[in-house]
């Protein structure tokens, strides 16, 4: 067996369609907002990444550059980002939300909540725990993988057949 291949990750990624497709990370837009999930994302780590540049964030959030440029002049285009130079190096630009953009961040926040609130309404009180506590574990279980999966190198683009 392929070490990089155990057992456990077809059940991984087993739930993680099932937990993305659940949440509808795959739908072309939120529901009921104008944003898909990858431009959410990027409001999201726009406002919590300090010194936020194109580069940090591509790399946070392993977002392809180009895609990435895309998404902050649709965003800009919309009033939502703006870019600022930096006063240390006039080379560099941060990326900040504006109030427009930290409103929109607001209403993708409530949009979540509800939608999650949604899914667990009608969840027993032992199953609620149950579910908070699987997902701690998960969490534990994986936190320490973390740091290497985020170091780890890139792997090589698939030429066309």
């Amino acid at each position: 067996m392929n070490p990089l291949h155990p057992p456990l990750v077809p059940a991984i990624r087993k739930f993680n369609r099932f937990y993305s497709n659940m949440l509808g990370f795959f739908d072309q837009y939120i529901t009921n907002s104008e944003f898909s999930s990858a431009e959410a994302c990027v409001l999201r780590e726009i406002d919590q990444m300090e010194d936020c540049t194109l580069k940090k964030l591509a790399s946070e959030l392993k977002m392809d550059s180009g895609y990435l440029s895309r998404i902050i002049k649709r965003l800009s285009k919309h009033n939502l980002v703006v870019r600022k130079r930096s006063e240390k190096d006039g080379r560099s630009y941060f990326l900040h939300l504006t109030d427009e953009g930290l409103e929109s961040l607001t209403r993708l926040d409530e949009l979540s909540l509800e939608q999650i609130g949604y899914l667990i309404a009608q969840m027993q009180e032992k199953n609620k725990k149950g579910l908070i506590e699987g997902m701690k574990m998960i969490e534990d279980a994986l936190a320490g993988s973390l740091l290497l999966f985020k170091k780890r190198p890139k792997l090589a683009k698939q030429t066309e057949r």
